[in-house]
């Protein structure tokens, strides 16, 4: 049994390469050594992957035909409905600075209505960080990631932030 005969071509690249990843850990690159149990093990990751690409596939058509909108449903997406409203979204890492930075989004926009951030990974220690949408072009969100001034910190790391846009 091999890997392609497992999972077929539905299996994302990534997924194949972390499997194959492990079989090379193994020092083997075949699965004709697994077990029946091990065999079941594989399938049923075969059969896992194959059901969440399902599910991505069909709330995909849900949003398009449904809601009459058009998606980009990733970590970095968004929602556009046929009456012009835009829901964006999106994960980026950026220094906490007190800077503003232009955020590329994965859609051009005509106004930006409003922009929500906070913080996705652990706060610096000892100090307040805030990031904030301090506003927007046709093809960005403006983020400015502030922190408490007064402390230790000198305004030299990163954190990852989540935001999200309202737009038209």
């Amino acid at each position: 049994m091999t890997l392609n005969n497992l999972l077929g071509d539905e299996c994302p690249t990534e997924i194949a390469q972390l499997i194959n990843a492990i079989i090379a850990q193994k020092a083997t690159n075949s699965l004709d050594n697994l077990d029946a149990a091990g065999q079941k093990k594989f399938t049923d990751l075969a059969n896992a992957i194959t059901n969440v690409n399902d599910l991505v596939t069909a709330l995909q058509a849900l949003v398009n035909t449904k809601l009459s909108a058009e998606a980009l449903l990733e970590q970095n997406g968004y929602i556009k409905f046929s009456n012009g409203l835009i829901l964006i979204w999106g994960v980026v890492q950026l220094p906490v600075n007190g800077v503003a930075y232009d955020v590329v989004m994965p859609v051009s926009i005509n106004f930006g209505m409003a922009g929500f951030c906070t913080p996705y990974s652990a706060d610096i220690p000892d100090i307040v960080i805030c990031p904030y949408c301090t506003g927007f072009t046709r093809t960005s969100i403006k983020i400015t990631y502030d922190y408490e001034t007064g402390h230790a910190y000198k305004g030299t790391g990163t954190n990852l932030v989540s935001w999200l846009a309202i737009a038209i």
